[in-house]
């Protein structure tokens, strides 16, 4: 990952990292998903939502408040 980009949100499902990078486009937040689920055992790992530094506090606001 790119220095100056902050984990702000990590979900289990696919379907849940769309819906936060929606959310967060929503409120102009660029985000990008990390897909760091393993690729045998499926239920390891999460998906990641990673925003510039500058953003995190904004976006972990959201997302937290969002209950995906």
């Amino acid at each position: 990952m790119e220095k100056d980009w902050t984990l702000v949100y990590s979900v289990s499902k696919s379907y849940q990292a769309e819906l936060c990078l929606e959310l967060l486009a929503e409120n102009n937040i660029t985000g990008v998903v990390i897909n760091k689920k393993d690729t045998f055992y499926t239920s390891l790992g999460e998906y990641e939502i990673y925003v510039p530094d500058e953003s995190a506090e904004k976006a972990r606001a959201l997302l937290q408040k969002s209950e995906i």
